[in-house]
């Protein structure tokens, strides 16, 4: 049982490491509200600032007010001037992104609201784009969910999202890396659901009482002190490395996500002009890829189905 002392050692250290990146990753702030998948919008109980409120935060207040300005005028407009209508839906969810982006608020709620105005102004690459945010931040947003579905399905990414072809002359991989993608998916798809049904910060207290427990167990078999059966220290560990590899999971899939916003999207076998393309056709705005590689202009993603191409960074838009 010695021997196991520097396996243990090593998911210890990717427990600490776990610890440290958990609380990097994007999580929904206490305080937000829930915003229906219906359109509708209400304001934020606040906004990320410091105390006392300083003119940064109240001009922050004012561009999430003049974003609910816009959607409301939209919505008035709805039934009797359609094309304005989008036109302001897509303003406001503009000012929305703007406040987002300049003041680094990460929010589900701002997000859901992002999401919300887009998909009523047509705009569905910025609309898959926004909800995949705000579930990165909170797994458990189904207003999040439910408007990712519809918008995927608005764009026709819906079953690309789930891995079906893109186009007919482009190349599988094969061999070790085709299995390890095919395992990370699965792997992907059972974090998903974990991460779904608890918090991180239920993950991160379970990881940590797993390991200790399992590390005590290991010990007190050593030691003698008490009769300890191996099954409950593999379960113990078992559990623990669960909760750490579901941790990681998240943190990876939050980095390098992205979304194709761009109509003329061209993927090619190489990163430049030069190379052929990969496919017959363009890339669907809308489509959700993973990137792995950046050289200069181009970014090489990895698409739903397993396969790569290489598209230029300005199509694409990182989650």
């Amino acid at each position: 049982m010695k021997s196991l002392y520097p396996t243990w050692r090593a998911l210890g250290l990717a427990l600490i490491a776990a610890c440290a990146i958990a609380p990097l990753t994007r999580g929904a702030p206490a305080d937000s509200t829930a915003i229906p998948a219906t359109g509708t919008t209400a304001p934020l109980r606040s906004v990320p600032s410091s105390s006392p409120k300083s003119e940064a935060a109240l001009t922050s207040e004012a561009m999430f007010q003049k974003g609910n300005q816009l959607f409301s005028q939209a919505q008035e407009l709805w039934k009797t001037d359609r094309p304005r209508a989008e036109s302001l839906f897509k303003q406001a969810a503009a000012v929305w992104r703007e406040l987002a982006q300049r003041d680094g608020i990460q929010n589900s709620t701002l997000e859901t609201n992002i999401g919300n105005a887009s998909t009523f102004g047509g705009d569905w690459p910025r609309a898959i784009l926004a909800y995949r945010r705000a579930l990165e931040l909170d797994p458990r947003n189904e207003d999040a969910r439910g408007g990712l579905a519809a918008a995927r399905k608005a764009a026709g990414t819906e079953a690309l999202a789930t891995g079906a072809a893109v186009g007919k002359t482009s190349v599988r991989e094969g061999g070790f890396t085709a299995a390890w993608n095919q395992i990370s998916r699965l792997v992907g798809s059972g974090t998903d659901w974990l991460t779904r049904a608890v918090s991180i910060r239920v993950l991160l207290a379970v990881a940590v009482v797993a390991y200790f427990t399992a590390f005590g167990l290991l010990a007190a078999r050593v030691l003698r002190i008490r009769s300890v059966r191996r099954w409950q220290v593999g379960a113990a560990g078992t559990v623990c490395l669960l909760a750490v590899l579901t941790l990681f999971s998240r943190a990876s899939a939050a980095s390098d996500g992205a979304v194709v916003v761009a109509s003329n999207a061209i993927a090619r076998n190489g990163p430049s002009e030069v190379y052929d393309p990969t496919f017959e056709e363009k890339l669907k705005p809308g489509l959700e890829v993973r990137i792995d590689e950046t050289r200069g202009q181009w970014q090489k993603v990895h698409l739903a189905d397993g396969r790569t191409t290489w598209v230029r960074r300005e199509w694409i838009e990182p989650l």
